[in-house]
């Protein structure tokens, strides 16, 4: 049943969209850290803490732009996915392997995210709490559990990766305790 809502005379469907949600509440985070990161700048910056619009933009017109925007950049490497983000860890393995010698092993961990039974278990009881129908994917043919697993991944990407996550730290945490596999540090 879709609840409905007059706006203006107009009878509107009120429906809840949790995947646009979910990249809203993404952007909302991403734009509040990024506007924190700002605040940071400004506090760390020599004189930046007087510094006014028009003097910002005197700075980036004025042949001084380069240096300033790498000031900037060098302040908002806590931004997932930005150029200084990667650089800033790209630096951090590079002094690692300075200082350690080049890694013995090398290895990547692929998330088989449709495959995990767990994951999905954990899934669908999330979606039991939105007032979604859990699935049993005993009850369903293989094509209808493969595709609600697929949607599964889509709709709760959240889900995934801190289920992988915490898949890694346990993979980690085992490696520790084998004498053989011993280990000073490693990087992801």
């Amino acid at each position: 049943m879709v609840d409905l809502d007059v706006i203006h005379g107009k009878v509107l469907p009120c429906c809840f969209d949790f995947n646009r949600f979910k990249f809203w509440a993404l952007n909302t985070k991403l734009r509040f850290q990024t506007a924190s990161q700002k605040s940071v700048f400004m506090r760390k910056h020599i004189g930046a803490e007087n510094m006014t619009v028009a003097d910002i933009i005197q700075k980036l017109n004025s042949g001084d732009k380069p240096a300033f925007l790498k000031t900037i950049g060098r302040y908002m490497d806590t931004i997932c996915g930005l150029g200084p983000f990667w650089h800033k860890h790209r630096i951090r393995l590079l002094a690692m392997v300075e200082q350690l010698g080049c890694g013995h092993i090398f290895f990547t961990l692929s998330a088989a995210d449709t495959h995990w039974p767990d994951l999905h278990r954990l899934i669908e009881e999330m979606r039991a709490l939105f007032g979604e129908v859990a699935q049993d994917f005993n009850t369903l043919t293989e094509e209808q559990a493969n595709r609600r697993r697929v949607q599964n991944v889509i709709d709760y990407p959240q889900i995934c990766a801190y289920f992988l996550y915490n898949g890694f730290l346990l993979f980690m945490d085992t490696i520790k305790k084998i004498p053989q596999l011993e280990h000073v540090d490693y990087w992801c």
